[in-house]
Formats: structure tokens, sequence, C-alpha cells
């Protein structure tokens, strides 16, 4: 994930790893079809969470990057990344209210990966204007 962070920081880059499929390999992952609101299963494995939420933050930490380095300008990438987070909505919704402790505690460890997962969760939404949030004028 650090080579593929790398490589996204350039315009050439990020169109690079854009043409090799990121959006396909990350729909074929399932990695955000997990809903963090519903649970996972980490009885068995206490180490679970803290995985998850680590290769969540990493494949959104490298989405970011990508976005950015095409430009938020970019009509192609806004279009990519709303499509990206209307397809993964229940994701993200699940991701803030775990992050604000509304679907209950979390570990150190997992809290400070959750706030990564949020930063660039917003940073995605804010910057492709997924959600307006300008005041209506009185």
């Amino acid at each position: 994930m650090l080579l593929l962070l790398q490589i996204s920081r350039t315009r050439e880059g990020s169109a690079a790893i854009l043409d090799a499929g990121l959006f396909t390999a990350l729909r074929d992952s399932l990695i955000f079809r997990a809903d963090p609101d519903l649970g996972l299963d980490i009885e068995s494995q206490p180490s679970a969470l803290p995985k998850y939420y680590t290769l969540l933050s990493s494949s959104l930490r490298v989405l970011l990057s990508t976005f950015l380095s095409r430009g938020a300008q970019n009509e192609q990438a806004q279009y990519l990344i709303r499509t990206f987070l209307s397809d993964y909505r229940a994701n993200m919704v699940g991701v803030f209210k775990k992050a604000s402790g509304v679907s209950g505690k979390v570990d150190e460890r997992s809290k400070v990966l959750l706030e990564e997962c949020v930063r660039c969760y917003t940073g995605l939404v804010i910057g492709c204007g997924f959600v307006d949030v300008s005041l209506p004028c009185s």
C-alpha cells in the first residue's frame, strides 16, 4: 500500500493507478462491503478489527491521494468518487458512527485508525461535492 500511496501522489502516477483498475480492485476486494455499524465477528480473533481498519484506512488514503493528484476539478475523478461513495455509503456511515461512539466503544488502536478513515472519507466527500452543505439564503 505504501508503494501505491507514493505512486498516487503524482498526476501521472494517479492516472496510471486509475488506468490499472483501482476501483475494480477495491470493488473486488469486498473490503468496503463490510458494515462497521453492524459489527464484525471478532470474538474468535480480537486482532481482526484493527487489521480491518488498517486495510480500510490504507485503501482510503490511496483513494484520496489519487483523487487529489488528479485534481478536485477533474470531472472524471469527481464522478468516480461520487459513484464510489454512493456504492459504499453504508460503510462510510458505519465508520462515522463507530468513530463517534454511537455504535459502541472501540479500543484505542482502532479509534486512531477509525479517525484516519473519517478524515479520508471527509476529504473525499468535500472534494467531490458529494454532500451540499451550503446554507439557504434567508
